[in-house]
């Protein structure tokens, strides 16, 4: 059985300051774009936590994994900060069919997925970069509204760093916890996390975005300026989420030095 559609959703494209679905879905895209490392970072973590990739892939119901947004009045189609206009409330992996919002398309997006998968095994991407497990399926949607984005997602089998390889581990865990909480008071600061055009498997480029006369764009920020702008959005002010590790190796957690990191970096 589908899962209800809740009753209340109170919010029209209008009351999150876009004029239509089709460009709230734009700026939702465009945002995902934008912190695609973070949010990419965001789902190993997740996943690794849930007992890994491998567990996700066994055979049964299909899944998406679904990001659920809230619009922040920062970002609104007229002019607002791009890496503003959306702020992670939570992740989680769903059956496809079984979800309000995405049972509709689920069948359609994973036909697209496992076409890709495909030509993707046919190209030989699966042998070269054997950490490459494959396109899966992601929904992004935003609360309160009937907002809801598709999109496809690449995953690795990334070793761990700086921690136990062993998911039962309980240090492993908390780490795991606290890269999702860090990463999430990232995004929502707006600071930006990008991949490296030199090489995507490195450190991620650390900066934000701003204002030009015609458009944003990004600007690489030193890691101490960049820290600055993440805790001038916490609440409190003082200090960043309470984690184990520094934030360099919050940021190295996964191992990406053994991966071409296959269809991650989008641009943006």
């Amino acid at each position: 059985m589908a899962e209800a559609q809740p009753s209340d959703m109170p919010l029209s494209p209008a009351d999150i300051g876009y004029s239509a679905p089709r460009t709230a879905g734009d700026a939702l895209h465009r945002w995902y774009i934008i912190h695609q490392w973070a949010l990419n970072t965001v789902a190993d973590a997740f996943i690794s936590s849930r007992g890994g990739i491998d567990t996700l892939l066994e055979p049964g119901p299909r899944r998406t994994l679904v990001f659920t947004v809230r619009a922040a009045a920062e970002g609104t189609e007229n002019g607002g900060n791009p890496a503003k206009m959306f702020k992670l409330v939570n992740i989680n992996i769903v059956k496809s069919e079984e979800h309000y919002a995405i049972a509709k398309r689920s069948e359609y997006m994973q036909q697209r997925c496992d076409n890709m998968n495909a030509d993707l095994r046919g190209r030989g991407i699966f042998y070269v970069d054997r950490t490459f497990a494959g396109m899966f399926c992601a929904a992004f949607i935003v609360a309160g509204t009937g907002v809801v984005n598709h999109e496809r997602i690449a995953l690795h089998r990334l070793p761990l760093r700086h921690v136990p390889a062993d998911l039962n581990d309980s240090r492993t865990r908390r780490v795991l916890a606290q890269s999702v909480q860090f990463l999430n008071t990232v995004i929502t600061s707006g600071a930006v996390l990008r991949y490296r055009d030199s090489d995507p498997r490195e450190e991620p480029e650390r900066g934000h975005y701003v204002r030009t006369r015609r458009s944003w764009r990004f600007q690489p920020l030193q890691d101490d300026q960049w820290e600055s702008l993440v805790l001038s959005a916490n609440r409190n002010g003082a200090t960043l989420p309470s984690t184990e590790l520094t934030t360099s190796e919050m940021l190295t957690l996964f191992d990406a030095r053994g991966s071409f990191l296959t269809l991650r970096n989008l641009g943006g």
